[in-house]
């Protein structure tokens, strides 16, 4: 079985319209929808917006479902100069970028108990992610992402993250759903189309182009699930 988290009705509902053979069930508040998309047995859920709530949504797939794999799917804010909304970016790993205890000696960006800042995703399932938007011709791009319990709207801000984090995108979910993962020894993915570019026109932008970026994003998750054997 196949998890797929997403943090907005927008995120998950044209998978969840795309499922055969579905069935749903209420888990700590949140509502799973179990099925068949593109012959695979998958399992969906939205789990709100931040850190505590996909951390939650998470441990909670894990416990009830136990998938191979999860892929936290979606939209964010893309920090690469040229980067353009309705781009694709594949988490080569996932980091938490409000995460500090610089003050008291620790290391900006790293949670106690893992190994590095940076958590990283299964390889294999990155890459065909990777290799599946490249084949439906969106210019994707492979690299670090970062997670916040914000919304990032200004350059400096943006750029703060990508030059401390060496970061091609930043939203609000995969850092947490990585973490609790990498400590259930579940492998885990992220895939993220752009709706903005973290700029102060990134409210405007967000509003904009969400709906097409997550229609773009459930379009590399089927192409995905077409390719995994």
């Amino acid at each position: 079985m196949i998890g797929i988290i997403g943090a907005m009705t927008v995120e998950i509902e044209g998978l969840v319209a795309a499922m055969e053979n579905k069935r749903k069930k209420t888990v700590g508040g949140m509502v799973f929808y179990r099925g068949i998309l593109h012959g695979k047995d998958v399992v969906i859920v939205k789990c709100g917006v931040g850190k505590v709530n996909a951390a939650m949504c998470a441990q909670a797939m894990i416990l009830k479902y136990k998938p191979e794999l999860i892929i936290n799917a979606g939209v964010a804010a893309g920090l690469l100069p040229g980067m353009e909304p309705l781009d694709v970016a594949v988490a080569e790993s996932v980091l938490q970028h409000d995460f500090d205890t610089s003050p008291l000696g620790g290391v900006k960006g790293r949670v106690e108990g893992l190994p590095d800042i940076n958590i990283l995703c299964s390889s294999v399932a990155s890459r065909t992610l990777f290799e599946a938007s490249k084949k439906l011709g969106y210019k994707t791009f492979y690299g670090n992402i970062a997670t916040g319990d914000q919304f990032i709207d200004r350059e400096k801000t943006a750029a703060g993250i990508r030059d401390g984090f060496n970061a091609i995108a930043a939203e609000m979910e995969g850092g947490s759903i990585g973490q609790v993962c990498f400590l259930n020894k579940t492998p885990f993915a992220a895939l993220r189309v752009l709706s903005d570019t973290g700029s102060s026109d990134a409210p405007f932008d967000f509003e904009r182009f969400c709906q097409s970026a997550a229609e773009r994003s459930y379009g590399v998750v089927r192409e995905f699930l077409g390719n995994r054997e």
